[in-house]
């Protein structure tokens, strides 16, 4: 195993949840910024739902979407 150094600030060491580490695994590393990116991803969808209207669709008229578009061909 190889150990290299990397310069992160100060707000993305809080970020990401690294205040009391010494040493981070790769791996683990990788794990922590992801799910920060998901769950930023999923607070932006939720806000574009809402904003959009589509947060207030009933589970039927979901439904009838995701039935329509894969009856055009979409997968």
């Amino acid at each position: 195993m190889k150990t290299i150094a990397l310069k992160i600030k100060s707000s993305d060491i809080s970020k990401y949840g690294l205040e009391d580490a010494e040493s981070v695994n790769f791996n683990e590393l990788v794990k922590k910024i992801s799910r920060k990116l998901a769950l930023e991803a999923l607070k932006n969808a939720q806000k574009a739902a809402k904003s959009s209207g589509l947060s207030k669709m009933t589970d039927e008229e979901l439904n009838a979407e995701i039935v329509g578009f894969r009856n055009e061909g979409g997968s």
